[in-house]
């Protein structure tokens, strides 16, 4: 709580009455029911310091994307999808279409003192990559798990726990050639929610197998994607996984996402 005023330091004002320096005639201890010819008068004098605290907001933005910039994000992003999706293979794409970091130096330096006793870890399928978006260094290690099964066997405290108790972004994969796996991944995204515990968290939908026609063995449409994504309220793409470019554009889209979300709370 503010109780002074830094222009003119007048005290005994609070936060809600902030307007006694930002309305001409309310500074430096004047009757706020001066008439016009005066408020009028102390323009000139308050329209430089309100530009001044413009210019200072700027900097500090600048300032933090300069770091930003230079020291980038760590992110746990959380692969979600049962054993038709096809997650293995788009963060094996990943791997090949960015450069590859060395999982356990990730593990070592983001989670030195973080304990898991249960079998989480063990559940699931660890790999890292660097890449840039916007500029910006994204140093992502992704965890794999089979879904729905991870959380039917174990709680999302322990979960949280076992991955170092941060989530920052969900991709939940399911495979085009199966009913039951995009049923899976709705079901999949309802369990996610109990995750974001620092609010709604980036989360995408990614359909793979898009390649294959009907006549060969898909059965789900996009137009079906598109209606249950829209009734979710979340993005989405249907892609070959097996695509680097395509699977590719998938996290990079996310990882943009990440980088608006997590901007103002995650410098190096």
């Amino acid at each position: 709580m503010v109780d002074w005023c830094w222009i003119c330091g007048t005290s005994g004002l609070s936060v809600a009455s902030y307007e006694h320096f930002l309305i001409p005639g309310r500074c430096f201890g004047v009757d706020p029911d001066m008439g016009a010819v005066e408020a009028v008068l102390w323009m000139p004098i308050m329209a430089p310091v309100i530009s001044l605290m413009a210019i200072g907001q700027a900097y500090s933005h600048f300032g933090t994307m300069r770091e930003l910039r230079r020291n980038g994000h760590d992110y746990h992003l959380l692969v979600l999808g049962d054993s038709h999706s096809g997650k293995s293979t788009l963060a094996a794409q990943w791997r090949r279409a960015n450069r590859t970091l060395d999982v356990e130096s990730r593990i070592a330096s983001l989670l030195p003192s973080v304990d898991d006793p249960t079998t989480i870890r063990e559940a699931a399928t660890l790999s890292a990559f660097l890449t840039k978006v916007d500029g910006i260094p994204c140093r992502v290690l992704v965890w794999e798990f089979t879904a729905p099964e991870i959380f039917e066997n174990h709680s999302h405290e322990l979960i949280l726990q076992a991955i170092g108790g941060t989530v920052h972004g969900f991709l939940i994969c399911f495979g085009m050639d199966s009913q039951a796996s995009l049923d899976n991944a709705v079901l999949t995204q309802s369990q996610s929610k109990a995750l974001c515990q620092a609010g709604n968290l980036p989360m995408m939908l990614c359909g793979t197998k898009y390649d294959l026609k009907k006549k060969s063995g898909r059965v789900v449409s996009q137009s079906s994607v598109k209606k249950i994504a829209h009734h979710l309220e979340l993005p989405y793409q249907c892609i070959d996984g097996r695509s680097a470019s395509q699977a590719n554009k998938v996290v990079r889209s996310l990882l943009t996402t990440m980088n608006r979300r997590w901007k103002p709370t995650i410098v190096g």
